[in-house]
């Protein structure tokens, strides 16, 4: 058996469940589910826990784009 909770309205052996509820069945069922986006594992890992803007990468800054100018024929 697989806990999943749902993403939106889903019905699952003619029980219907609305977004946020919690879902548990069996590993075929939770697959076809899975696959179609209508529900998420309860296993994800959330990993922004414990993140700070120590540990956290900088930010980069936008540089402006350069272009360059074509090459002219030689005659």
């Amino acid at each position: 058996m697989m806990k999943l909770i749902a993403n939106r309205g889903v019905r699952v052996a003619g029980v219907s469940y609305e977004p946020g509820d919690l879902i548990e069945c069996d590993e075929r069922t939770a697959t076809e589910l899975l696959a179609s986006g209508k529900v998420i594992p309860t296993d994800s890992v959330d990993r922004s826990i414990g993140l700070n803007t120590e540990t956290a990468a900088p930010l980069k800054a936008k540089t402006k784009r350069t272009t360059t100018t074509r090459k002219k024929k030689a005659d």
